[in-house]
């Protein structure tokens, strides 16, 4: 069996304020990584000091990184 393992950072701890900074999925058989996936996402903003220590992720390793593109509804 196939399954998914996913690993977000975020720049904070609260879902309201929070900005996702980096997505990690591997694809896993139960012995063996199938496959891999990792992006920085620019959150628009800076890291907080304590996030960057917390995640060893750093204003400079987002530059060049995605955005999050909002989404359009149609009226």
């Amino acid at each position: 069996m196939k399954f998914s393992i996913v690993d977000i950072e975020t720049t904070g701890d609260s879902p309201k304020n929070f900005k996702v900074i980096e997505i990690a999925i591997i694809i896993h058989d139960g012995k063996n990584e199938l496959e891999t996936f990792h992006t920085f996402v620019d959150p628009g903003e800076k890291i907080n000091p304590f996030v960057a220590r917390l995640t060893g992720i750093s204003d400079n390793d987002l530059i060049g990184a995605p955005k999050f593109l909002k989404s359009q509804k149609n009226n």
